[in-house]
């Protein structure tokens, strides 16, 4: 049997063989690391922290979203 780990980013947990949980063809080792950490919900293996880096990412994209929107580079500087 080769190793093989969850496929959420932050994730370094090895998946059992078969794999129980299964999202768009690709394995997770639990539902929260399957659904993304939407409501931020924690890796339900012991000892793992990828949710925590998973809001660190959303909140990260959010930010960079929100200042693309609220400053344009076309913009001048005002006096």
């Amino acid at each position: 049997m080769t190793s093989r780990l969850c496929a959420c980013d932050a994730c370094t947990c090895e998946l059992p063989d078969p794999p129980r949980h299964v999202n768009d063809g690709l394995a997770y080792c639990c539902p929260a690391c399957a659904d993304g950490h939407r409501q931020g919900e924690k890796c339900q293996m012991p000892g793992c922290q990828c949710s925590s880096a998973a809001a660190r990412e959303q909140s990260g994209a959010t930010l960079d979203h929100a200042v693309e929107e609220t400053f344009p580079a076309s913009d001048p500087v005002s006096p």
